[in-house]
């Protein structure tokens, strides 16, 4: 089995008041992954999920190329290795206001989340 992965996307598109979270809940309760799903200030959602990184294709997959509601224009995504991801170092960039680092990837961290739906597996 492949190391657990941590991945973070920020899809672009209509996805807001259109059913995009509870359809990527769905979706990512199906693979067996944790994470959650947040509608941003900007009109974008941000999706994190944290399984093997199979699982974490797959469902990175279904969000490009999926049947989701909405329209999906892009998806952009970073990827972390649980590993680093509990052992994150700071940075340079880490104390700048809106910034995370972790180890050798910088985030912007977005303080505009408008609702957040989480999805862990077996907490239907």
């Amino acid at each position: 089995m492949s190391e657990d992965v941590r991945m973070t996307a920020w899809v672009r598109g209509a996805v807001q008041q259109v059913g995009f979270r509870w359809w990527t809940r769905s979706r990512a309760l199906e693979i067996g992954l944790l994470g959650y799903a947040s509608n941003l200030g900007d009109g974008r959602v941000q999706v994190v999920a944290q399984g093997s990184r199979e699982q974490c294709e797959r469902l990175l997959d279904l969000l490009k190329h999926g049947d989701t509601p909405g329209r999906v224009d892009g998806v952009t995504e970073i990827w972390v290795s649980r590993r680093t991801a509990t052992r994150a170092s700071p940075s340079a960039d880490a104390d700048r206001p809106g910034r995370r680092a972790v180890r050798g990837a910088t985030t912007r961290v977005h303080r505009t989340c408008v609702s957040r739906l989480r999805f862990r597996p077996g907490h239907g």
